[in-house]
């Protein structure tokens, strides 16, 4: 039947087959201009013979014509098919799959519908797919398997042929320009440009591997996480796994594994984990110096000396500097040596009796009784020596309070260098305990006003200021001053001042010392966390800071955030005192403002909020029972009330049974011998505003912000990734925290 039969049929109108608006359609294929209105025209024919339910005589009859406008409709009939083609269909739809004057889109879908039929495996599969590739180039064939692919998937037939065109079919290096056979280039491509052919493409192989690690995030796909470490640890044997491990992070696949792996690879760089890459970026170094070496009374470092010593008549003093000698001779304001007075006071009582003992000889004389009397004066004069002279300071003392007198004005005299201000730190170190504080306080505070500086325009590590401070506070405590308020002082100016947030975090971190009481290390936290409230900063910056600075977020007790959310609700009442009406109270912060009674109550409840004592005027005889309240509720005579209790009341007792009164609190009853009544009204104001009052307002305090004091700390701060170029803050040993602020 060819296409002139069909028109004839439909212009008749004599066939069965003719179906109403079919001629017209024909007419529109007839008079079409272009190849696209003809394509356009004959889906609609397709669609018009589709309509009759059964298009098979169709497709055999115009498969077979000779018009190819007749065989393109036929190709668009079997594509249109949506069950199974007799075998009659499929042999004349076959051999028109290679025919060039089909469109490339009708013979793709013919070639699906005739898949439809045949499945995805078995030898008519396998003639489909070897007359679709029939009579076409190695290259056009290939881009017709990979289409095929595309729109139905890859199956074992497929692959198979595609793989036998694909060796077949010459590839062209992107880099070097040369021609080769796929097997040849895939060699050609990994060992000359370490690049890779997968599939039909040329990749970068760490992109093939971050795609392989996409796709085992989208799907689950093991086999794709294992294909990406393989070539990784083929890539780069000793980091390759690490980097696959950054990409699942990155990709937000959340796996323990490659996160306990980067943490810790991250700590042993010393090293914060970028938040969006997972790259590990070096934390600057900030420590604090290590002490000088000590020996007795030599103390050393790379380059610098000081030593008492006393081998010799007198005590000798050397100091030298990288610079040169500063000072060599007898040690000032020492005499002799133990050696020394030993020489002096017994040797000439030696020295006599041997010329005795050779004059008395000479002279024929007995010579025994003054030798021996001359000799005894000497062991006398060692015995005394040995017993008395004895040094009033230690070496080490001495060389450490000359190196404060001759060396530190020599250095302090110019700008210091990098490596004296790090000899400066150390020497602070060493002297902590050593040495004499009064002799050295004004080296140390001009030293700690020149450090300052040089800190502030980041030409000095704020680990040696931070040494120095350290001593300044050591030495204020030996002379009997408080020394929780120089700390707050100097820590609250990383807080809200111009120093950086290391040099709080060096001087708090792991500071063991006499002076670090249970007492003073709880007032310590509440006057931080005053300073830090001064500065702006409100409860969640305090709990990124903690992890930013561990060392400052333990003095400031930031993993415990409600009882920071609970010191910043005080903080904030401050103005209005609302707890005034429960009678005269001090705050916590009020408290750790006094050595003793401070240290003592926050030291016994350190999360102390108020604290009453009730005054002479309602209590009549001491000792004064007072009153705290406290994070976990209301503290009376070490009974701790996490909830108001559902009764007060005052009893007397009867005489028999002793007399006085009862305290009923709930279910705790207190002894007293006068009438507690001013107590109980106490207590009942407390328990009113403190659980009615205070504590409903706590949870609102975490979501207070302060954006301004935050981001200012932050920018001080901030550190840039190398890869990625993100900004975010360092946290050692973790993952950094995203910030929005510029470096």
């Amino acid at each position: 039947m060819s296409w002139q039969a069909l028109e004839a049929i439909v212009r008749d109108g004599q066939s069965a087959l003719a179906m109403p608006g079919l001629a017209e359609q024909v007419r529109r294929v007839q008079e079409a201009a272009t190849p696209e209105e003809r394509t356009r025209a004959l889906a609609t024919v397709a669609d018009t013979i589709m309509a009759t339910g059964d298009s098979t005589p169709w497709i055999v009859y115009l498969a077979a014509a000779e018009n190819p406008v007749a065989r393109h409709l036929a190709v668009l009939l079997a594509g249109r098919s949506i069950g199974s083609l007799p075998e009659e269909a499929m042999a004349a739809i076959r051999p028109l799959l290679r025919d060039r004057a089909i469109p490339e889109d009708a013979i793709l879908a013919a070639t699906l519908g005739l898949l439809r039929t045949t499945g995805l495996k078995g030898l008519p599969t396998r003639a489909v797919l070897r007359a679709l590739v029939a009579g076409r180039g190695k290259a056009r064939a290939l881009a017709r398997l990979r289409q095929l692919e595309q729109r139905l998937g890859s199956f074992p037939s497929l692959r198979r042929l595609r793989s036998r065109v694909e060796r077949r079919v010459p590839l062209r290096c992107p880099r070097c320009r040369v021609k080769l056979r796929r097997p040849a280039m895939v060699h050609h491509l990994w060992d000359e440009h370490r690049l890779l052919l997968h599939d039909h493409r040329v990749r970068e192989p760490w992109g093939l591997i971050e795609d392989w690690v996409a796709e085992h995030g989208r799907t689950g796909d093991r086999a794709a996480l294992d294909r990406a470490i393989q070539l990784a640890q083929q890539m780069e044997p000793e980091r390759g796994l690490f980097r696959v491990q950054r990409m699942l992070l990155a990709h937000g696949i959340e796996n323990s594994e490659a996160r306990r792996e980067l943490l810790a690879e991250a700590q042993r760089q010393h090293a914060s984990l970028c938040p969006r890459c997972f790259a590990p970026v070096a934390v600057r170094h900030e420590g604090l110096p290590q002490p000088l070496n000590v020996w007795h009374g030599r103390l050393t470092a790379p380059g610098y000396r000081v030593e008492v010593s006393e081998v010799g008549m007198a005590p000798r003093l050397k100091i030298d500097t990288p610079g040169g000698v500063v000072y060599r001779g007898r040690e000032p304001g020492r005499g002799l040596t133990r050696k020394g007075a030993v020489i002096l006071l017994a040797g000439p009582p030696v020295l006599l009796a041997l010329l005795l003992a050779v004059l008395f000889n000479v002279w024929d004389r007995p010579v025994m009784l003054p030798v021996l009397a001359t000799l005894l004066a000497g062991l006398l004069a060692w015995l005394l020596v040995g017993t008395w002279w004895r040094p009033q300071t230690h070496p080490l003392d001495r060389a450490i309070t000359h190196a404060w007198q001759l060396l530190v004005p020599r250095l302090a005299a110019k700008e210091p260098s990098q490596e004296d201000a790090a000899f400066l730190g150390a020497l602070a170190l060493t002297s902590i305990g050593h040495g004499r504080p009064n002799e050295r306080r004004s080296s140390l505070e001009g030293l700690l006003k020149q450090t300052e500086k040089s800190v502030m325009a980041r030409r000095v590590s704020p680990g040696n200021l931070a040494a120095l401070w350290r001593l300044a506070v050591e030495d204020a405590a030996s002379l009997g001053r408080d020394p929780v308020p120089l700390v707050v002082q100097q820590a609250g100016q990383s807080l809200g001042g111009p120093l950086p947030l290391a040099f709080a975090e060096q001087l708090l971190r792991d500071w063991e010392s006499g002076c670090w009481t249970t007492g003073n290390l709880a007032r310590l936290r509440v006057l931080l966390c005053e300073r830090a409230f001064e500065a702006g900063l409100e409860v969640a910056d305090l709990v990124e800071l903690g992890r930013i600075a561990p060392g400052l977020g333990a003095a400031l007790g930031t993993s415990e955030p409600e009882q920071l959310a609970r010191l910043r609700l005080l903080w904030s009442l401050r103005p209005l005192r609302p707890w005034d009406r429960c009678g005269k109270a001090s705050t916590a912060f009020e408290l750790a403002g006094y050595l003793t009674l401070g240290g003592e109550h926050l030291a016994a409840c350190p999360d102390l909020l108020f604290f009453q004592n009730v005054p002479s005027e309602d209590w009549q005889t001491g000792p004064w029972p007072p009153i705290l309240i406290c994070g976990r509720g209301i503290v009376f005579q070490e009974t701790v009330f996490t909830q108001p209790p559902t009764s007060m009341d005052v009893r007397a007792k009867r005489l028999y049974r002793g007399g006085g009164y009862e305290l009923l609190v709930g279910q705790q009853r207190f002894a007293f011998r006068h009438d507690p009544e001013p107590i109980l009204r106490r207590l009942e104001n407390w328990f009113y505003y403190y659980f009615r009052d205070f504590v409903p307002q706590v949870g609102a305090v975490h979501g207070w912000r302060s954006p301004g004091a935050a981001d200012r700390l932050r920018a001080k701060e901030v550190s840039t990734c190398s890869e990625c170029h993100q900004s975010f803050l360092p946290c050692l040993g973790e993952i950094g925290l995203a910030v929005d602020v510029a470096p």
